[in-house]
Protein backbone atom coordinates (compact mmCIF):
# COMPACT_ATOMS: atom_id res chain seq x y z
CA UNK A 1 0.00 0.00 0.00
CA UNK A 2 1.30 3.41 -0.86
CA UNK A 3 1.96 5.57 2.23
CA UNK A 4 -0.29 8.43 1.15
CA UNK A 5 -3.23 6.02 0.77
CA UNK A 6 -2.69 4.67 4.27
CA UNK A 7 -2.45 8.21 5.64
CA UNK A 8 -5.78 9.04 3.98
CA UNK A 9 -7.40 5.99 5.57
CA UNK A 10 -5.98 6.91 8.98
CA UNK A 11 -7.32 10.47 8.63
CA UNK A 12 -10.76 9.13 7.69
CA UNK A 13 -10.80 6.91 10.77
CA UNK A 14 -9.60 9.70 13.05
CA UNK A 15 -12.42 11.94 11.81
CA UNK A 16 -15.02 9.29 12.55
CA UNK A 17 -17.16 9.81 15.63
CA UNK A 18 -16.83 6.13 16.52
CA UNK A 19 -13.04 6.25 16.88
CA UNK A 20 -12.21 5.36 20.50
CA UNK A 21 -9.55 7.20 22.48
CA UNK A 22 -7.43 4.05 22.48
CA UNK A 23 -7.66 3.72 18.67
CA UNK A 24 -7.01 7.45 18.27
CA UNK A 25 -3.73 7.20 20.23
CA UNK A 26 -2.52 4.21 18.22
CA UNK A 27 -3.47 5.83 14.91
CA UNK A 28 -1.76 9.12 15.81
CA UNK A 29 1.49 7.30 16.62
CA UNK A 30 1.25 5.31 13.39
CA UNK A 31 0.42 8.41 11.35
CA UNK A 32 3.41 10.30 12.75
CA UNK A 33 5.75 7.43 11.86
CA UNK A 34 4.79 7.29 8.17
CA UNK A 35 6.72 9.22 5.52
CA UNK A 36 4.27 10.12 2.74
CA UNK A 37 7.05 9.85 0.15
CA UNK A 38 8.55 6.68 1.60
CA UNK A 39 8.43 3.10 0.39
CA UNK A 40 5.19 1.17 0.09
CA UNK A 41 3.88 -0.42 3.28
CA UNK A 42 3.06 -4.12 3.59
CA UNK A 43 1.07 -5.65 6.42
CA UNK A 44 1.73 -9.26 7.30
CA UNK A 45 -0.47 -11.25 9.62
CA UNK A 46 -3.30 -13.73 9.97
CA UNK A 47 -6.85 -12.84 9.01
CA UNK A 48 -9.74 -13.84 11.21
CA UNK A 49 -11.46 -17.01 10.11
CA UNK A 50 -14.72 -15.24 9.24
CA UNK A 51 -13.15 -12.12 7.77
CA UNK A 52 -14.91 -10.41 4.85
CA UNK A 53 -12.15 -10.52 2.21
CA UNK A 54 -14.20 -8.17 0.01
CA UNK A 55 -13.34 -5.28 2.34
CA UNK A 56 -9.59 -5.55 1.71
CA UNK A 57 -7.91 -2.59 0.03
CA UNK A 58 -5.17 -3.34 -2.48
Amino acid sequence: MEPYKLLDLIDERLCGSDCSDKDRKVLEVLKNSIDENGNNIMFIGKLKEHFDKGSLIY
